[in-house]
């Protein structure tokens, strides 16, 4: 089984609850960033971080992409859950 550093993860936007579009370019998280997401109830920090951990190719309800190390994550991580390398600890 090939090995996959993650050195960058980019969210590209999507569409807010309004249907507008969200109003950012890019967000990228790097290796050994700490990251925190905050905002009142119903604000989509969930959907933010739900978006991350399935690595969303405009399939989720926001329309966001998210990439891996500037390309689309390989089919390795995305689909087995053993080799799944975001998970979110509430």
């Amino acid at each position: 089984m090939e090995e996959i550093r993650i050195e960058t993860i980019a969210v590209l936007p999507g569409t807010a609850k309004d249907g507008q579009p969200e109003p950012f370019d890019e967000l990228t998280i790097r290796a050994g960033d700490m990251v925190s997401i905050v905002g009142p109830t119903g604000s989509g920090e969930s959907a933010l971080i739900n978006d991350i951990e399935v690595f969303a190719q405009e399939d989720t309800v926001t329309g966001r992409t998210v990439l891996v190390n500037g390309e689309a994550p390989p089919e390795l991580i995305c689909r087995d859950p053993a080799n799944k390398p975001i998970a979110m600890i509430a």
